[in-house]
């Protein structure tokens, strides 16, 4: 008798149980429906997304980091803070105006146009390229040669857009020939500028690229410019090479454009040159105020016959050495 009553008391709770579990299941499930019901009527949370890094290599031997991003503060003797080298990683977060990029790690700045993807066939571990800096004309001569042009071809030229036009042609000549071409970045970046940024990148040459423009409609040609003998801010050595690197782009622009020689010519009053510790030449490619070679130079297939022969220049020159 008393087992039997056990029996029952054991399969009321079991039901019991099983009952309650139930119960708790419903409760669970229907609660999740009720949350879900709750959450799709809230409005959708958009959180705030910070620009993507983009990673970039240096591309030259040294590159200085700035603590300002402006030229004229990073002249100062304290704005130096260190250096990358070549094949470094950097870690870009915002973009400056001008010649500067914001790092992500110190806040500081280094030169944009010194990085960027590694060539085709380089790897951390090869050299460092030659490295050329390549300047796109002087600015403020920009007024009065647009003024003498327009006596000549009764059209208001840009003599700045002709130079930069070239420059940079020349500097993807130099990119296919396995060379790094550094060129101004900005119209606010003047030669002497680019002279100190080849100095402190330990690049291998530099070039401005001018047109020429004179009273004198007559007057045409090629000259190229660079250090005189006695300059007492050019050792011999540099002058040597100065000397070299004009002669050779003399030499294979005027083969290549067919334009007159006007030789190579000294000459201390170009204040880049002064203060350029790399090989340097200026060339001075025709005359915009010659109708003959400005029609030339205005044309898009003859551009690239003047960026061959800036290059070929170039690159004989490293070969000659």
């Amino acid at each position: 008798m008393k087992k039997g009553i056990n029996i029952i008391i054991y399969s009321v709770l079991a039901l019991a149980v099983i009952f309650g579990n139930i119960s708790i299941i419903n409760f669970i499930i229907n609660d999740k429906e009720i949350m879900s019901m709750a959450e799709a009527t809230k409005e959708p949370v958009i959180m705030p997304t910070e620009a993507p890094e983009i990673s970039y290599h240096v591309l030259v031997k040294e590159l200085p980091v700035f603590k300002y991003n402006t030229i004229l503060e990073n002249k100062t003797k304290d704005a130096i803070m260190g250096k990358y080298l070549y094949g470094d990683k950097i870690k870009v977060k915002e973009e400056k105006d001008g010649q500067v990029y914001t790092q992500t790690d110190d806040g500081c700045y280094v030169w944009s146009s010194c990085i960027g993807k590694l060539p085709g066939n380089a790897s951390l571990n090869s050299p460092c390229p030659k490295v050329v800096v390549i300047d796109a004309g002087k600015q403020d001569i920009l007024t009065e040669q647009a003024s003498l042009a327009e006596t000549v071809t009764n059209s208001s030229v840009q003599e700045i857009s002709l130079e930069f036009k070239i420059a940079q042609k020349v500097k993807e000549k130099l990119e296919e020939n396995g060379y790094i071409a550094v060129i101004n970045t900005g119209t606010n970046i003047n030669s002497e500028d680019m002279a100190g940024l080849a100095n402190q990148i330990k690049a291998d040459a530099m070039v401005s690229i001018l047109c020429g423009s004179t009273a004198n409609k007559k007057k045409n040609g090629t000259t190229v410019y660079c250090s005189t003998k006695d300059s007492k801010q050019i050792k011999k050595k540099k002058y040597l090479k100065n000397r070299l690197l004009a002669k050779s782009i003399l030499k294979a622009y005027t083969r290549e454009t067919g334009f007159n020689s006007r030789g190579v010519k000294e000459s201390d009053n170009y204040q880049s040159i002064n203060c350029c510790k790399i090989p340097m030449a200026i060339i001075e490619m025709g005359y915009i105020t010659n109708r003959r070679d400005y029609n030339k130079m205005n044309k898009s297939n003859f551009q690239d016959r003047m960026a061959d022969g800036i290059v070929n220049g170039i690159r004989e020159y490293f070969l000659s050495l």
